[in-house]
């Protein structure tokens, strides 16, 4: 190979296109690209990424429901998908308490003996009590650090226990 031109451009980097509903299910389903450890994308590629067929629909529903997603205008029809302050707050408190509980390792690992549990190979009990004794581990850990704060750019009301004004909870 012989090179006899070369051409400088100037260009700039974009971010990559935000999920939409169906791009963010095929992140979820091919959750192993993005994994660099051979052992866990193995995992993940044994048991079709995060979630099944059957759940993911269903969980990013109810991360819209509960305003830790939301849904804006993007090009054409297209709806991209969002976080909310909400949402990023929740996920910088479980990061500050216990980061583990966000990474695709973990969920790896859950999936893993989830399929397990489906094919008679392990006990829900004995997953549900693995996952309890973790918990109860992780609580008392944060309780030891001075408890959680979520939404630390929240709006706080004088007198507890009076009814907010803007949602009528008290």
């Amino acid at each position: 190979v012989d090179g006899t031109e070369n051409e400088v451009k100037s260009k700039r980097t974009t971010p990559p296109s935000p999920y939409t509903d169906g791009t963010l299910i095929e992140a979820m389903a091919s959750a192993a690209k993005f994994v660099k450890d051979p052992e866990i994308k193995r995992r993940l590629r044994e048991v079709g990424g995060i979630g099944t067929e059957a759940t993911r629909a269903g969980l990013l529903e109810e991360l819209l429901r509960d305003s830790s997603l939301r849904k804006e205008r993007g090009k054409g029809k297209a709806q991209y998908i969002r976080s909310t302050p909400k949402g990023r707050d929740v996920i910088d408190a479980v990061n500050g308490t216990a980061p583990s509980y966000t990474s695709v390792e973990l969920t790896a690992l859950w999936e893993s003996r989830l399929s397990k549990i489906a094919a008679g190979d392990e006990s829900m009990d004995a997953f549900m009590s693995d996952l309890a004794d973790t918990l109860r581990r992780t609580v008392t850990e944060a309780r030891e650090k001075g408890g959680v704060k979520v939404g630390e750019g929240m709006k706080t009301l004088d007198g507890d226990g009076k009814t907010c004004p803007e949602c009528g909870v008290g």
